[in-house]
């Protein structure tokens, strides 16, 4: 029998992008044993890869300008895969943009596509097996 979790901390809602909230899931996603990985797409990547948290935060770097492919494309979501070590049923993709989440539904993944963070916390939880016993 699972020992019942302790309850949650009080919702505060914070920038998801934010260096504090990446570290924060970054973390988590260690202590329950699971990589953490990010994916920049598009143009902006070259600029905004400052913005990218400092090592240790995540287990790899995907940076489409990199790769020379992008999402939605397959080829994106495979290099994904192989770099993490992990075959694409593994792997789960959270997402603003609906293409993005079928294109990495198509390659073997799992998808969540974000609209609210309350939301995409409990897919992402239902998803990986780490929600409430």
């Amino acid at each position: 029998m699972r020992s019942a979790r302790p309850a949650a901390p009080p919702f505060t809602p914070v920038d998801p992008s934010s260096p504090e909230a990446l570290a924060a899931v970054g973390a988590y996603f260690a202590e329950i044993g699971r990589r953490f990985g990010y994916d920049a797409t598009g143009q902006a990547d070259r600029d905004a890869a400052h913005l990218v948290p400092p090592d240790g935060v995540f287990d790899a770097l995907v940076m489409s300008y990199q790769v020379g492919v992008r999402k939605p494309m397959r080829e994106i979501f495979d290099h994904a895969a192989s770099v993490a070590g992990v075959p694409p049923e593994a792997c789960l993709l959270v997402d603003d943009l609906s293409a993005n989440c079928a294109g990495a539904v198509s390659a073997g993944w799992r998808a969540v596509e974000f609209k609210d963070t309350r939301a995409a916390v409990a897919q992402v939880a239902r998803l990986t097996g780490t929600g409430p016993a």
